[in-house]
C-alpha cells in the first residue's frame, strides 16, 4: 500500500515538473475561485445559455495562450473538432432532454421519474458517443488505451483508501440541510403509485443509471478531455477540464463545487500519468453512492421518508 500511495504522490510531482507556466496556474486559480465566490458569496448566477460552458473552456485556453504565448493550436482543425465535440456534449446534456423529445415525459404521474432516469442515461450515452466519434475521426479507435479506458499503470488499491478518507467529510456534510436539498437525487413521487410498484424498483433503476452516468463521466472528463487536449496544450489540459468540471457543479452546494476543483485536478493528474481512468471511477462512483446512502439514512433518521 505504501508503494502505491507513493506512486500517486509521484504523479503529482510529475505534474508539477511538467506544469504549464506558474503565472498561468496562479491566474487560472484566481479566476476560478473568483467565479466560485461570485456564485456563492454574492449570489451572482451566471446566465444558463449556450455559452455557459464555452466560457470556462475557451477562457482557460485563452488565458493559457496569453501567458504561455502559445497560439498555434488555435489554427488546428483537430483542435476545433475536439472543442466542438466537447461543447456539444455539455450543451445537449444541459439544454436538451431526449426523454422529452421521444415522449416519455408526457404522462404527469411518471414525468419526474422519466426525466431523472432519462437525464442519467442521456449523459452516459453522450459522454461515450462523442469520444468514440472523435476517436474514429482522429484515427484513435485502435489505440491500446482509448482515452484512459484501460488499467494502464494504475494501482487501484490507493483509490479505495482515498474513498475511505473521504467518509468522515461526507458524514459531516450529510448533516447539513443544504445536503438534503440536493440528495438523494431521486425520491419516490407519483410513478410508484401510478404503476403500482414498489419504490425499490424506481429507486434501484435510478441508482443504476446514476452509476452509469458517473462511469461515463470519468471517461469523458478525466479521459477524453485530458488525453485529447494534451496534444494541443500539454498538461494545461487538466486545468481546462477542471474549469469546465467546476462549472458543472455550480448548481450544487459550495463545498461540493470546491471539492470538484481539488478532486478534478487530482483525478485528472492521476489519469494522465497512470494512463487510466479506472481509479477515478472507483473514487467518483464510491463518493456518489455514499452520498446517496447517507442522504437516505438522514431522511430515515429524521422521519422524512
Amino acid at each position: 500500500m505504501h508503494i502505491n500511495l507513493t506512486a500517486l504522490i509521484d504523479y503529482i510531482f510529475r505534474y508539477l515538473q511538467d506544469s504549464p507556466p506558474w503565472q498561468f496556474v496562479l491566474l487560472w486559480l484566481a479566476c476560478l475561485l473568483t467565479a466560485v465566490a461570485l456564485r456563492y458569496g454574492w449570489g451572482v448566477t451566471p446566465p444558463l445559455n449556450g455559452l455557459f460552458y464555452a466560457v470556462p473552456y475557451l477562457g482557460t485556453l485563452l488565458l493559457y495562450s496569453l501567458v504561455a504565448r502559445e497560439w498555434k493550436f488555435w489554427l488546428s482543425g483537430g483542435f476545433w473538432g475536439l472543442s466542438v465535440g466537447i461543447l456539444l456534449v455539455l450543451y445537449l446534456n444541459q439544454f436538451v432532454s431526449f426523454s422529452k423529445i421521444i415522449g416519455l415525459e408526457t404522462e404527469p404521474n411518471t414525468q419526474y421519474f422519466w426525466h431523472k432516469l432519462g437525464y442519467n442515461l442521456q449523459c452516459a450515452c453522450l459522454y461515450l458517443l462523442i469520444p468514440l466519434l472523435y476517436g474514429a475521426w482522429a484515427g484513435e479507435l485502435k489505440a491500446d488505451n482509448f482515452y484512459g479506458c484501460g488499467v494502464g499503470k494504475a494501482k487501484l488499491s490507493p483509490y479505495f483508501l482515498m474513498l475511505l478518507g473521504m467518509l468522515p467529510l461526507l458524514v459531516w456534510a450529510s448533516f447539513q440541510e443544504s445536503f438534503l436539498l440536493a440528495y438523494p437525487r431521486y425520491r419516490p413521487a407519483m410513478a410508484e403509485n401510478y404503476w403500482k410498484i414498489s419504490a425499490w424498483w424506481t429507486v434501484g433503476s435510478y441508482e443504476i443509471s446514476y452509476v452509469l452516468q458517473f462511469l461515463s463521466l470519468e471517461v469523458f472528463f478525466r479521459g477524453f478531455m485530458v488525453f485529447a487536449l494534451y496534444r494541443y496544450v500539454g498538461s494545461a489540459g487538466v486545468l481546462v477540464m477542471v474549469s469546465v468540471y467546476a462549472f458543472l457543479h455550480f448548481w450544487k452546494p459550495m463545498p461540493e463545487t470546491l471539492g470538484s476543483i481539488a478532486g478534478g485536478f487530482l483525478l485528472g493528474t492521476f489519469a494522465l500519468y497512470s494512463r487510466s481512468v479506472f481509479g477515478g471511477m472507483i473514487v467518483h462512483v464510491g463518493i456518489a453512492l455514499l452520498m446517496e446512502i447517507l442522504a437516505w439514512w438522514q431522511l430515515y433518521s429524521k422521519g422524512r421518508l
